[in-house]
């Protein structure tokens, strides 16, 4: 039997059956159907059905490694049931999963009798503050750039506007260039027809 050793805090910790998956991640609050064909996972999804249903699921680093060991795992998972199985004639099942919480691996047992892992739970954050900012987000999408010119603004006094002439030019068909401080001849003056 294997042990693995990661940081943990103080948080309680829970021992549970463990599947690691090969091709999916689950996130807490999704539903997401499973086929399980190893026999350690089948193992330990008999051992969750047997009690509270409850399983830890992970999902391994490399896909194609058949015996995950250790390594092989990532950090964190998720917690939740087992809802239904379906054995199936080629001895695998199928099963379908709703993930509760997220989980982080403390200590894996990844040999017989079955793939074994003590969690950490993880509670969610409360994103409400941060919900209603998205939600505000939506409805002015630039609010957050007008919040900046408006920080910026205030940040740093607007130049001095350029002195305009009083005099105008003897010609008509001349305007006033603000970024060079001159008098120019207007591109688009047409001349009075007589």
């Amino acid at each position: 039997m294997s042990n693995s050793s990661r940081d943990s805090s103080s948080q309680t910790t829970i021992e549970m059956p463990m599947l690691p998956m090969r091709d999916i991640v689950v996130f807490p609050h999704m539903t997401a159907p499973f086929f399980i064909g190893r026999a350690l996972s089948i193992a330990a999804l008999e051992k969750a059905l047997a009690s509270d249903r409850k399983i830890f699921v992970i999902a391994q680093e490399d896909p194609l490694v058949e015996i995950p060991g250790d390594k092989d795992l990532f950090e964190m998972g998720t917690i939740g049931q087992v809802l239904q199985i379906m054995r199936l004639h080629n001895g695998t099942i199928k099963a379908l999963f709703e993930a509760h919480q997220r989980g982080r691996l403390v200590e894996s047992r990844m040999g017989e009798p079955y793939y074994t892992g003590i969690v950490e739970p993880v509670e969610e954050i409360d994103d409400e503050m941060e919900l209603s900012e998205l939600q505000e987000q939506e409805k002015d999408p630039y609010a957050w750039a007008k919040a900046k010119v408006a920080a910026t603004a205030q940040a740093t006094p607007a130049p001095a506007p350029a002195p305009v002439p009083v005099s105008q030019p003897q010609h008509p068909g001349w305007i006033w260039d603000a970024n060079t401080n001159q008098w120019v001849a207007d591109p688009n003056y047409r001349p009075p027809q007589q």
